[in-house]
């Protein structure tokens, strides 16, 4: 399936191989067909000035496509405070726009396995996921890079960061035998070294973007990848701690020292590029 079937308003396309993505293609077509949802966004443009003007769900999600970086978090910027407002349609308007986002992030984050199910599972999870931090997303807070945050919001739940959790103990950094983790690290390598850091990206090629940064190092890196991408069948946690020598909770204690690591420099890595982008387009 390429990215274009997301933005397909008005006809399902023949073939799509995710029943789910299948399924919201689906009722997105019908979104745009019903006279309510024309009706709604007429509303909306009187709530919002920048949703002023479209006509359709898919006018919008073509406007934030064609956007600059600051016009994009104009229209999305409006469309979250409508949904946290109850406007249901303009979140979906949001998912929208994001799909080909979600799908690539899904489609990476899958690690070693070819199972369709467990894909699909994924997908199921990444769009459910994505719906809550949209419900709760700071905007207020949080009003520019709107798009590369959600993604990356995203990204970080699907990688297993979770809230609450209490500051991390700092553990031996022990060296990982490099069979599965180091495979995965290599084939990412030069990857991302000529095209550097995207919110595409999955969590072998942020790792060894941050390993190349001195970020984390290259220990704590093959870790993450053994517990959050284990081979199939296998318990990352269980099998890192076995052969680390160490307890099931001094393995998550470090993992989550790294994780939080990589989440700030990513962070201030992806806030550069944009800045930097919105300095090109605006010369």
């Amino acid at each position: 399936m390429t990215s274009s079937a997301f933005r397909q308003h008005h006809q399902v396309p023949v073939r799509v191989e995710s029943a789910l993505f299948r399924q919201l293609i689906g009722e997105w077509v019908s979104l745009n067909a019903l006279a309510s949802s024309a009706a709604a966004i007429l509303k909306w443009g009187r709530l919002e000035p920048a949703l002023a003007g479209y006509h359709s769900p898919g006018d919008l999600v073509d406007a934030v496509d064609a956007a600059n970086p600051a016009g994009k978090d104009e229209i999305l910027g409006a469309l979250i405070r409508l949904f946290q407002a109850g406007h249901q349609l303009a979140g979906r308007v949001v998912l929208q726009s994001m799909l080909i986002k979600l799908g690539r992030i899904t489609l990476r984050t899958r690690g070693t396995s070819s199972d369709n199910a467990w894909a699909e599972d994924r997908r199921h999870i990444a769009v459910a996921e994505f719906w809550d931090i949209l419900s709760g997303y700071p905007i207020a807070r949080r009003p520019h890079k709107i798009a590369a945050n959600l993604a990356l919001d995203t990204l970080h739940r699907l990688t297993g960061e979770t809230r609450g959790q209490q500051p991390a103990r700092p553990v031996d950094p022990t060296e990982l035998p490099e069979e599965h983790s180091g495979r995965l690290m290599a084939a990412a390598a030069a990857e991302v070294g000529r095209v550097g850091l995207s919110v595409d990206d999955d969590l072998v090629q942020v790792v060894t973007w941050a390993v190349s940064r001195d970020v984390i190092t290259r220990e704590d890196a093959e870790l993450l990848v053994q517990v959050y991408l284990p081979q199939p069948g296998t318990s990352g946690t269980a099998t890192a701690a076995t052969q680390l020598g160490l307890s099931d909770a001094a393995v998550r204690q470090r993992c989550s020292r790294a994780r939080k690591l990589l989440v700030v420099a990513v962070r201030e890595e992806l806030d550069l590029r944009t800045d930097q982008d919105e300095t090109a387009l605006s010369a």
